[in-house]
């Protein structure tokens, strides 16, 4: 499948009411955001669950079976200044080549519902309001950006791979 997928209430209420509760601490804990890192699938990890959860089931939309690991990495109120594409970064810097994950994976773990701003603009125009319990997934070579926003929105992203990245982005 090659379009963007939004998915809804992807958790029940008390598994997310849980998970809510861990991330926000280990983010309180850690200074607020995990940066990008290189998981391989076998690889232990505080979010190790609930990424392989999210890949399972984003398998059913994309096709992840040549997945061999993924990249995780946290917002927690912060995001992307500029439009651009999710890519191995590294390749690209040292050879100028580019190579893109198998999709890349939103999922909205606590929207503040008095949020102003901070639609997800995908290519196509494409806008998509966060919503607590909300995941994204579209499909890779995709420009993206996070508009402007006012209030508390913690995401929760993963892309998942078909080769092993040598460092984080």
């Amino acid at each position: 499948m090659s379009s963007t997928v939004i998915l809804d209430d992807v958790i029940d209420r008390d598994s997310l009411k849980s998970l809510q509760s861990y991330i926000i601490k280990e983010l309180q804990i850690h200074n607020q955001n995990y940066n990008a890192k290189w998981y391989s699938l076998k690889e232990d990890h505080l979010f190790k669950d609930i990424c392989t959860s999210f890949l399972q089931l984003v398998n059913s939309y994309f096709d992840l079976s040549s997945c061999i690991g993924y990249e995780f990495w946290t917002h927690n109120n912060t995001r992307p200044t500029t439009r651009h594409l999710d890519k191995d970064e590294h390749l690209l810097e040292e050879k100028g080549i580019y190579s893109f994950p198998l999709c890349s994976i939103i999922y909205y773990i606590f929207v503040d519902v008095n949020l102003v701003g901070g639609k997800l603009d995908i290519e196509d125009d494409i806008l998509i309001t966060p919503k607590t319990n909300r995941m994204i997934i579209f499909p890779p070579r995709k420009h993206h950006y996070v508009q402007p926003f006012q209030g508390q929105r913690v995401s929760l992203l993963i892309n998942p791979w078909n080769k092993t990245l040598n460092n984080s982005t």
